[in-house]
Formats: C-alpha cells, structure tokens, sequence
C-alpha cells in the first residue's frame, strides 16, 4: 500500500481550494466539473490535491452510474425469473426501497458515507483512499 498522505504539497490549499474538494463529492463531480473548466478558461494552474480529488470524483461517480445500472437490468431479468424473482424483490424492498432515515435507503446511506469520508479527507488537504479507485487516479495523475 501506499500512503498518500505523505506526500508534500508545493503550496498550501486556500479555503476555496478546500471546499471545492470536498464539495466536488458531495455533488458528485458537477462542482469539480466547474472549477476544471474554469481553471482552464483562466489558465490557473490546480493543485495537484485539487486535481487528484476531481479525478477521483469524477470516476467514483461514473463506477457508481454503471454499477447501479448494471443492478437495475439485472435485478428487472432476475424478477421475471419463477422460482428466484420473489426472493429478489424482497431483497430490492430491504436494501432500495425500505428507509432507514426519512428517505435513505440502506444502498443510499452506505453511499452517503463513502462520499462523507472523502469530502471530510477532501476539506482537510489530504489524499483519501478508495481501494482500486484511488491506485487508478494515482498512477493516472503520476502522484508518488
């Protein structure tokens, strides 16, 4: 494993440096899709921490896009199955469509979270870890 944390910052992060990441997995890389056009409309040159987090955002959000609808199409062909479908929809109603708090699910919460954890690693400045998603972000970015 490697820890990302230790790695230097050339520069300290401003503030709005600092919410930008940790807003960008709260809104699930629309706030990160803004400051990465902005910046490069201005031509300003992103932290690479404010980098790694948008990257990170952005492929979190498109995994857990083709994840959930990978579920839907095979959950809606394992319903139809006779002897399996009645147990899968029990599930579906457990996991999806029960609330624990007002309208969050059991799938929503664990999601709300994941995305929790990296805002909070996000706002402080450092590199969160995922695993898999962060190794790809890394060597992509050629963070060391």
């Amino acid at each position: 494993m490697v820890k990302y944390n230790n790695v230097r910052q050339l520069y300290p992060l401003t503030i709005i440096e600092r919410f930008i990441c940790a807003l960008t997995y709260l809104t699930f890389m629309f706030v990160g899709l803004v400051w990465l056009i902005l910046c490069h409309i201005t031509k300003k040159r992103m932290p690479p921490v404010v980098e790694y987090h948008i990257y990170q955002s952005f492929l979190l959000s498109v995994i857990l896009y083709v994840v959930s609808l990978i579920c839907e199409i095979s959950f809606g062909f394992m319903m139809g199955l006779p002897y399996i479908g009645g147990y899968v929809k029990k599930f579906l109603i457990f996991t999806a469509g029960t609330p624990i708090y007002l309208t969050f699910t059991l799938v929503h919460f664990v999601i709300f979270i994941i995305m929790l954890y990296l805002a909070i690693f996000a706002f402080f400045g450092k590199y969160s870890y995922l695993p898999y998603i962060s190794d790809m972000v890394k060597s992509n970015l050629r963070i060391r």
